[in-house]
């Protein structure tokens, strides 16, 4: 290695030879020493396509007080058992070389093979750059499972062993690592966010065939990155989030953006307190779900934005203040089933919801939701919603049996459009099935939207029902290129309190299969409270016609204006003595461009 022009037999003797604000020590030749970078150094490596590997102990130990910097092509390797690449205590920057544990041979989470460890630990601040690899057995797919790749905190936060716990003056009260980019493979947690620590990941390539490609017990941000956790059945996760502790593992997580893919879920918490979990943004891919929590969870976690593989996130969108979110299915079976789906009350928060299912079919399983002693809706959207479903289908899974399994695909009370939706609501289990019905809130189904019904059900209702909160009523507009297949519906819930109905339907366009049901309390305001302007019908719409407008046809029946016809013009119409008349021969006179005499007409 060398200083300068002044070369040192080992890299030992040139460290030690350091001195000044930022020496670079080049390496000359491949290296095997254990190295110290003592308190109140700041040196540089350049691995220059150079190794060095370790004797016994941690290949780099780097004090409290010092810096290192590590950049070059070039390889820093550890074979020894409970030993590391790289050891901080101090401050570490790495902007090139390849960190691995050549000899690892955990094989197992409960098997070390008598060689397993972290390829790094950072028990101070540590900044990791493009250009950086990090891996262990030399990035084998087998083995690497017992131990993290990467360990940020500490094993056990109180413990007086420095090499697992926090012990004053010697390392960080608060290890600091943030990731700008490289490459990172394997490890039973390829990233591992422990006790008292902070991460923050910018960028990266992450890889991990056994367990979690980042798993946080403190606090973790991460705004970008590829994420990628074995898909091939096995039980992996993008995110395994583990807020343990309410002072040094609090289970905060912010999710800023990346891309994250799992064999089980991308994201899953396993809080025993109640940590924080915010998703901003980023996609989402499980083999099970997207997100997914124990039953025993008792994180917060509130979704305001992403691409998701299902809708699972529907499940844990922020409860509280304004939400402007936008759900993207993603899904590569362009299928799926997912349990009952509730979007909670806004209350007086403005929470503006999107979905594009993107093409995919949305299954609801046996297990739905609904009100205590009803859960048999697919999805409910409670009142204050602003929600936008478009691009795809929503169903429930077929061969249910108990009439109480199901009974609606949506059951809605909130602001509501659909945009080239299929609603299909074929495989209701309920004798009396409703595939739409709305309670509350302005409805809008528009481009190509179908309601498909139970065979003799109702495919859509607008229910008046004020004596159970809906006093605003709800104002449903049929405006689609599609079929609502089976019975619409406009009754009332309860009882009419005497107020004016504020309960409307209007029906624009469509292709309408079924019959009109009235409810008896309301059809005296019906023929007031039900617009049609156009549709095609298979029963006679006329009594619902708007003024102005005609029923056409003997089945099926098309409204739509009256046929008027045009008035011939007369020659006479075209020519005025009106100079204004941009047709009056006064327009028809020379004008000069370009010293040419040209026609204006």
């Amino acid at each position: 290695a060398k200083i300068g022009d002044t070369e040192y037999e080992t890299l030992e003797a040139a460290v030690n030879a350091a001195t000044g604000e930022n020496t670079t020590i080049t390496l000359l030749t491949d290296v095997t020493e254990d190295i110290t970078v003592s308190a109140n150094k700041n040196i540089t490596i350049d691995l220059n396509g150079n190794s060095i590997t370790n004797t016994s102990s941690d290949t780099i130990t780097v004090a409290k007080g010092a810096t290192l910097t590590v950049k070059g092509a070039g390889t820093v390797d550890n074979t020894t058992h409970a030993k590391a690449a790289i050891f901080n205590n101090g401050t570490v920057i790495l902007n090139g070389g390849t960190y691995d544990r050549t000899s690892e041979n955990g094989s197992t989470d409960a098997n070390s093979g008598g060689n397993s460890f972290y390829t790094i630990i950072n028990h101070g601040t540590m900044t990791i750059n493009a250009g950086v690899t990090i891996q262990t057995a030399k990035k084998s797919n087998d083995l690497g499972r017992y131990s993290s790749l990467v360990e940020n905190g500490y094993q056990n936060y109180t413990s007086t062993n420095e090499r697992a716990g926090y012990v004053s003056g010697t390392n960080s009260e608060k290890p600091t690592l943030i990731i700008n980019g490289g490459s990172f493979f394997g490890g039973l947690n390829t990233i591992k966010n422990d006790d008292g620590a902070e991460l923050t990941i910018n960028n990266g390539t992450f890889s991990n065939f056994y367990q979690a490609v980042v798993q946080n017990h403190n606090i973790a941000t991460i705004n970008n990155g590829n994420f990628t956790a074995a898909a091939d059945g096995a039980e992996t996760y993008g995110v395994d989030n583990c807020g343990c502790a309410a002072i040094y593992d609090v289970g905060t997580l912010t999710i800023k953006g990346g891309t994250f893919t799992a064999g089980k879920y991308a994201v899953y918490d396993r809080s025993a307190i109640e940590a924080a979990v915010k998703i901003e943004n980023g996609t989402f891919s499980g083999g099970v779900e997207a997100i997914g929590v124990t039953s025993s969870s008792k994180a917060n976690i509130a979704v305001t934005g992403g691409t998701f593989s299902d809708v699972s996130a529907l499940r844990y969108l922020a409860k509280e203040g304004n939400l402007d979110v936008n759900i993207n299915i993603n899904n590569a079976n362009s299928k799926f089933e997912a349990a009952g789906i509730s979007i909670p009350e806004a209350n007086s928060s403005k929470r503006n919801i999107t979905i594009d299912l993107n093409g995919s079919k949305w299954i609801g399983t046996n297990s739905l939701t609904g009100s205590t002693g009803t859960q048999n809706q697919v999805l409910q959207l409670l009142k204050g919603n602003n929600v936008t479903i478009k691009n795809g289908t929503i169903s429930v899974k077929e061969g249910q049996t108990d009439p109480k399994a199901s009974r609606f695909i949506i059951q809605n009370y909130s602001n509501l459009t659909l945009e080239d939706v299929t609603l299909d609501g074929t495989n209701l289990a309920d004798n009396i099935a409703y595939t739409l019905s709305n309670n509350c809130g302005k409805v809008l189904l528009k481009g190509n939207t179908n309601i498909y019904a139970k065979d003799g059900q109702r495919a859509i209702d607008a229910c008046w029902a004020p004596t159970h909160g809906y006093s605003e009523g709800t104002q449903v507009c049929i405006n689609t290129t599609g079929e609502i297949r089976g019975t619409v519906e406009y009754d009332i819930w309860g009882e009419n309190v005497g107020t004016d109905t504020l309960t409307t339907l209007e029906i624009k366009s469509g292709v309408f299969n079924g019959n009109f049901y009235i409810g008896e309390a309301l059809k005296d305001v019906a023929k007031e409270k039900i617009t049609i302007t156009g549709g095609t019908f298979s029963s006679d719409p006329s009594a619902y016609v708007a003024d102005g407008y005609v029923v056409t046809g003997n089945g099926p029946f098309t409204v739509g204006r009256p046929y008027t016809p045009s008035t011939p013009s007369t020659p006479a119409d075209n020519v005025t003595n009106n100079p204004a008349d941009k047709n009056t021969t006064a327009d028809l006179t020379p004008a000069v461009k370009d010293n040419k005499a040209e026609t204006t007409v």
